[in-house]
């Protein structure tokens, strides 16, 4: 009897080593739980990449036009009103500055040529002072600065309305259906 007993110790081994395994129905379960989990990730990636594409936008047409804001605070008041080529803006009207370019990390460009960020700036002289008992005030300028991501460096069609001139629209010319993105920033810098 002491002949057999080694087998037979080796027989539960395989036993209790058969039961400690996984089937192929477990192993298949499991694959397919974690499968739907990816496949449930993998959807949610394009929204998230948009979401971060249109940030990373936001953030630098803010920094693009925080610059020109700056920019136009520390010019001298007498040089601000002036236009682009350099006459005087006339009061009760708005003029416009050269449009500015910049690329994708928001660093000016000299031309057009590889730019992503395309920037217009308007002045209006001689604005209405804020208060209960709005005046004008020659001695205060708005300046209203407009980022639009262009990089096919398309025309952009300004405002037809008058109160609104010299600002883009947000669309090409002479095309209505496409819509630009434009980020806009306003500020009011006084002679002084």
């Amino acid at each position: 009897m002491e002949r057999f007993a080694p087998i037979v110790l080796e027989r539960r081994r395989g036993c209790r080593a058969r039961e400690a395994g996984f089937t192929l129905v477990e192993v298949v379960m499991a694959l397919g739980i974690v499968a739907f989990g990816i496949i449930a990730v993998f959807g949610l990636l394009p929204a998230g990449l948009g979401i971060f594409r249109e940030s990373i936008e936001a953030t630098v047409s803010s920094q693009i036009l925080q610059q020109i804001l700056v920019e136009a605070q520390e010019t001298d008041f007498d040089q601000l009103i002036k236009d682009h080529t350099g006459n005087p803006i006339s009061a009760g009207t708005t003029g416009k500055k050269a449009i500015r370019y910049f690329d994708d990390q928001g660093r000016e460009q000299a031309s057009a040529t590889g730019a992503i960020y395309h920037v217009n700036t308007r002045i209006q002289p001689a604005t209405d002072s804020p208060g209960k008992a709005p005046f004008t005030n020659p001695d205060l300028a708005t300046v209203t600065v407009q980022a639009a991501k262009n990089p096919g460096g398309r025309a952009l069609a300004y405002e037809t309305d008058f109160t609104l001139s010299n600002l883009w629209s947000g669309t090409f010319e002479g095309e209505a259906g496409r819509v630009v993105p434009i980020f806009t920033a306003s500020t009011m810098v006084s002679r002084q």
